[in-house]
């Protein structure tokens, strides 16, 4: 009695290679001869693929040809190899749909490299496109801020972060299931239905979700609210009836208030590099004045509220006593944090004042503006682009003068230095050897890659891109050995090509702006 059972092959549903390996198989398990498995298969295929295959190989009968042969014949007409272009395409616009778990998420995209041929830069083409192309925007993040980031170390943490969202919603309650409610005063049993889906809140309907309306950024013309259209506006023409405020979804930088919970009991997130340390580069700083003082605070679109410093509240507004709060504030890393306290501050800027809340937290950093006064201040914009991009005189200066103090043997590899480092056998730093063999070719790639990774659509792309060039090119500037030195251009070459490979199916999608770049 024969092992196992190979159906008939359809075309409609199965893949021919797929079944070629599965007869493979079969013939293993049932110890079938090389001379008899070509009667086996053609006895396997069915009607349908035999007479498929007596039409292409006629004038001669598919039984006088080898098994290799037939693979070959029906492979050519079934499964022809396709366009290496077009593969790639679909493998680049693959992103994860919305309800499939990372794990199929990572087969699918597996699947799609059958044809793409990328060789070497597999494990890389992998990683990348499982980065950009996560539907969980924490989980993005969480990759985007990890700086030697592998596929086995991306796959690990975004397995880790889906499961213990998973668990935490299941230790929350929030799943719900439809089983019989028992009252306890009475023991008396009632049987809940499921809870039909409410209307959209943003326009009425019944067929979406409120986070996938079309109209979520709609202004409403009854309130001047954003997030409605006037059919479902629950306001009053012309009163400021405060509105539930939702998010449309999850986000490290946001936060969900309404009219019916306290002000004070919610959890606000806060990027943890900006509150702890002082940043240097472009960052963008507002003056305004609060409570008669003025204030210089770093203008932060990450952060979901604004904070004042604790020792900075001691040296303006010690007069001022702080109001207790039940906010907990949530850094990148997931910790939480408790502020000393609140204040209620009137603020001035550009003829505009305004009554805000302003949280006091023991940090080190500076003032944060973000963009809970962003919503009730407005800025211009046009101004604080011009002067962010200004650069004195003097600090160019410093910067050309660090740059030649750090890499003066590179511009300025004298005979003797040269001679200096033979004779003592001391290898010359990489930048010399550079400048001796290489150096236009390095500061070109250098360069290329500066232009190409400023060209991304996508805003955080562009920032994570330029900081990640400069920090490997900062991190090998010392290598001495020729033959690594070789195997990183040869690296960044290739990175170079994957970088361009992104911009232009990038490019090929609209990109909301943020509110930083909005008037650049």
């Amino acid at each position: 009695m024969p092992i196992g059972k190979i159906e008939a092959f359809d075309e409609t549903n199965d893949d021919w290679l797929a079944y070629v390996e599965r007869v493979e198989q079969y013939f293993l398990a049932n110890d079938i001869k090389e001379d008899k498995q070509v009667a086996v298969m053609l006895s396997l295929m069915g009607n349908k693929t035999y007479g498929l295959l007596r039409n292409l190989s006629a004038p001669e009968k598919p039984s006088s040809l080898s098994f290799k042969t037939i693979v070959e014949t029906l492979q050519k007409h079934l499964s022809p190899k396709p366009l290496l272009i077009a593969e790639r395409f679909r493998f680049h616009k693959r992103n994860q749909l919305e309800g499939e778990t990372v794990s199929t998420y990572i087969a699918e995209l597996k699947k799609l490299t059958l044809y793409c041929e990328f060789g070497a830069s597999l494990n890389d083409a992998l990683r990348d496109r499982l980065v950009c192309g996560l539907h969980n925007e924490l989980i993005q993040k969480r990759l985007l801020s990890e700086s030697e980031l592998t596929l086995a170390k991306a796959t690990e943490i975004a397995f880790a972060m889906e499961a213990a969202a998973k668990d935490t919603l299941e230790l929350q309650g929030s799943k719900e299931s439809d089983v019989n409610k028992i009252n306890t005063e009475n023991a008396r049993v009632y049987n809940v239905k499921p809870k039909p889906r409410d209307n959209c809140y943003r326009c009425g309907g019944t067929t979406h979700e409120s986070s996938e309306c079309y109209f979520k950024k709609e202004t409403c013309r009854k309130c001047g609210k954003l997030g409605h259209i006037q059919r479902v506006c629950r306001s009053g023409r012309n009163q400021n009836t405060t509105q539930r405020r939702k998010v449309d979804k999850p986000n490290l930088h946001s936060f969900e208030m309404s009219d019916e919970c306290d002000d004070d009991s919610f959890v606000a997130s806060l990027e943890v590099n900006n509150v702890n340390q002082v940043t240097a580069g472009e960052v963008i700083w507002v003056t305004p004045k609060i409570n008669g003082h003025t204030l210089k605070m770093e203008l932060d679109t990450g952060s979901a509220i604004s904070t004042l410093p604790l020792q900075k509240y001691k040296e303006i507004f010690a007069d001022t006593p702080l109001v207790d709060t039940k906010a907990i504030l949530k850094t990148y890393s997931g910790e939480k944090m408790k502020p000393e306290g609140k204040l209620l501050v009137r603020v001035e800027h550009n003829n505009q004042v305004k009554n805000l809340t302003l949280y006091v937290v023991e940090t080190q950093g500076p003032a944060l503006f973000g963009r809970d006064w962003l919503h009730e201040i407005q800025l211009d914009w046009k101004q604080i682009c011009a002067i962010s991009k200004e650069k004195t005189p003097q600090e160019t200066q410093k910067k050309l003068e660090k740059l030649l103090d750090e890499y003066h043997e590179a511009h300025e590899p004298t005979s003797k230095t040269i001679e200096k480092s033979m004779r003592s056998n001391v290898p010359l730093p990489m930048a010399a050897v550079f400048k001796m063999s290489s150096s236009q070719e390095v500061l070109q790639l250098y360069r290329q890659m500066l232009r190409v990774g400023k060209t991304f659509t996508s805003y955080n792309f562009r920032m994570y891109a330029t900081r990640r060039i400069k920090d490997a090119f900062r991190e090998n500037k010392d290598i001495t050995d020729p033959e690594k030195i070789k195997t990183l251009i040869k690296r960044a070459e290739d990175s170079l090509q994957v970088m361009k490979r992104q911009v232009s199916l990038g490019q090929m999608y609209r990109h909301e702006k943020l509110v930083i770049e909005k008037n650049r």
